[in-house]
């Protein structure tokens, strides 16, 4: 191949990566990066192989992966050799895969159905600690040392449960039985509402609830709007300063002939740093938590027919999740039947509890 060829071939090559939705690179025989299609991650001039963690073969003669790391986070590179006439690998392309991408790589295989059985016995057993353990608090009466003792096997408990929740909800959504039903937007979010301010209060923290007065139906699976809607609220909670008050508004939008009912959180941002802040939209409390929060409301929107999105508008985070009123043309899969919210104490701490406890440690009792 002479040298015009190659200026050629290595200009559709990055016409190539230009369209990969990861980013990818060009590296050449030397393995320095030629061309980036995200060059504020991976620049030009860049030596690969400062980035390796674990052996890297060289040279690469066949596909390869290997694990490399880039401003303290591990993506998978994924390499492909291009060779020339005689079998010699000249130019290499590399796709960079972060744990988001992975995860939505994963969402399109069977991973997390092979997850599920796990988590859902997970889930079983903690409901079975917890109920023997309010047993217990309540056979031991006013044993004071005894109540301390319950008291931290119950915040252990909590702890297990916070990290293990979303895991089990996202799997749940990706494998579990849906059951949409008609659901009363506004209902929801005021149930919703009202049992996070409660559970909020210690820590002095509260969220505001605005509705529109015409009728706010969507079609959907209760348990998952449940899962993410306080999601929501957790994230504009725990992204906001502590004297700050996170706004939700709930309202109707007409797209030429068709109704959706749109869910809007609102808050003041000061917690958001450009690692969180991403194109795929993976922002995650990451330095705090495991971060399916995201994932979960997306997955939402997509099992619901509807959109997601998030967008920083000079210091104010807006995130929207923008639903289909089936209203006037219900579809057979959605049962019709109008839901709120029923909340049944059973001792058992459900999702919101959980994720509001995780806010009120995180702020601190209110003093």
């Amino acid at each position: 191949m002479n040298t015009q060829q190659e200026k050629a071939y290595i200009e559709f090559l990055k016409s190539l990566c230009a369209e990969f939705p990861n980013a990818a690179a060009l590296i050449d025989r030397t393995l320095s990066c030629i061309y980036s299609s995200r060059p504020a991650l991976f620049s030009e001039g860049m030596a690969f192989q400062s980035l390796v963690h674990g052996e890297l073969s060289y040279p690469m003669r066949e596909f390869t992966q290997v694990r490399v790391m880039i401003r303290d986070e591990f993506y998978c590179a994924r390499i492909v050799p291009i060779k020339n006439e005689y079998g010699d690998p000249w130019l290499y392309v590399c796709e960079l895969v972060n744990a988001s991408s992975a995860t939505d790589i994963a969402a399109d295989t069977d991973l997390f159905a092979r997850a599920l059985p796990v988590l859902n016995s997970i889930e079983y057993n903690l409901a079975g600690l917890w109920k023997n353990t309010n047993a217990l608090g309540e056979s031991l009466g006013g044993d004071s040392a005894a109540a301390a003792n319950i008291g931290a096997l119950k915040s252990s408990l909590a702890n297990i449960g916070s990290v293990t929740k979303n895991a089990s909800e996202f799997a749940d959504m990706m494998f579990g039985e849906k059951d949409p039903v008609a659901i009363d937007a506004a209902a929801l979010m005021t149930s919703l509402v009202r049992r996070c301010n409660a559970a909020l209060a210690k820590c002095g923290r509260r969220v505001e609830l605005l509705c529109d007065s015409t009728e706010l139906i969507i079609g959907a699976d209760s348990r998952h709007a449940v899962a993410a809607l306080v999601n929501a609220v957790q994230n504009a909670l725990l992204y906001s300063p502590r004297d700050s008050v996170p706004i939700i508004a709930v309202y109707r939008v007409c797209e030429g002939k068709r109704a959706f009912v749109e869910f809007k959180f609102t808050n003041d941002n000061i917690m958001f740093t450009d690692k969180d802040f991403k194109d795929n939209v993976s922002v995650n409390f990451s330095y705090q938590r495991i971060g399916w929060g995201i994932p979960i409301i997306r997955r939402f929107a997509e099992e619901s027919h509807g959109r997601f999105s998030i967008e920083d508008d000079g210091g104010r985070m807006c995130v929207r999740l923008t639903l289909p009123s089936p209203v006037g043309e219900l579809s057979s899969e959605v049962s019709l039947e109008q839901f709120s919210y029923v909340y049944y104490n059973t001792g058992v701490p459900d999702i919101l509890e959980t994720k509001m406890r995780e806010v009120a440690e995180f702020f601190g009792e209110n003093s």
